[in-house]
């Protein structure tokens, strides 16, 4: 992303700009991963293995956030977000490939598509070198869903979906995830899919950011910098 936004530093538009502004909160939201090149010979990317103790396990460990968009015609609208510890490393949302026959089946299969987000995350996050020593949580603020995901039961409406709940057992069975209920105003996932109160709008927003109100007002001073190298 650095690179593509350094290219129109010259002329940037409006949506280079924030491009680099989004950039920039996701580098300060990570700032505490990194990664050191090394090795003999050829140079090799290398990953600082941490021993991590279970008071630390909280702070590096990976979960998901995923919510479902209200009923609606054709396919539904899903959203969920990769998290580590408090921080929030990416969120995504869009239309569903399939139309589902309710909002329970919706549910389900964002919270598929956020397991399978969240396996690839904790294989990767391994890698850098913060070891996954539990489950982690994939949220969901549907009970139905989570029922279907934990009960040991496939879903017997259609193969679509029997599948994916089949894939979500699986992948508690093996001891990578833990499909578990939150409070709908908790599931940052929420801000993805509809409207939301503006109270609630702003809690969630801070969530995705990384940011806190209380805190330094980053887009505002995003924004001074930016218009300062203009």
């Amino acid at each position: 992303m650095i690179y593509y936004i350094a290219r129109f530093t010259s002329h940037p538009t409006k949506l280079y700009k924030d491009s680099l502004l989004y950039a920039l909160r996701h580098l300060y939201g990570n700032r505490h991963i990194g990664l050191t090149l090394g090795g003999t010979g050829g140079a090799q990317l290398q990953a600082e293995m941490h021993a991590i103790s279970p008071a630390e396990d909280d702070k590096y460990r990976t979960a998901t956030h995923a919510d479902s968009g209200f009923a609606e015609p054709g396919p539904s609208t899903g959203g969920h977000t990769q998290d580590m510890g408090d921080t929030t490393i990416h969120s995504y949302c869009g239309q569903h490939h399939l139309t589902t026959l309710c909002t329970a089946d919706a549910e389900g299969y964002e919270l598929s598509r956020a397991v399978a987000s969240l396996m690839a995350e904790r294989e990767f996050v391994t890698e850098i070198g913060y070891p996954q020593i539990r489950p982690s949580p994939a949220f969901c603020d549907s009970s139905g869903s989570v029922f279907k995901a934990t009960a040991g039961k496939t879903n017997k409406k259609g193969m679509y979906m029997q599948k994916r709940i089949k894939f979500m057992q699986d992948a508690e069975r093996w001891g990578e995830t833990l499909v578990t209920k939150i409070r709908t105003d908790d599931n940052r996932a929420d801000i993805l899919t509809k409207m939301l109160s503006t109270k609630l709008y702003k809690k969630m927003r801070d969530k995705i950011l990384n940011v806190k109100a209380a805190a330094v007002n980053i887009h505002a001073f995003v924004r001074h910098q930016v218009a300062q190298w203009m």
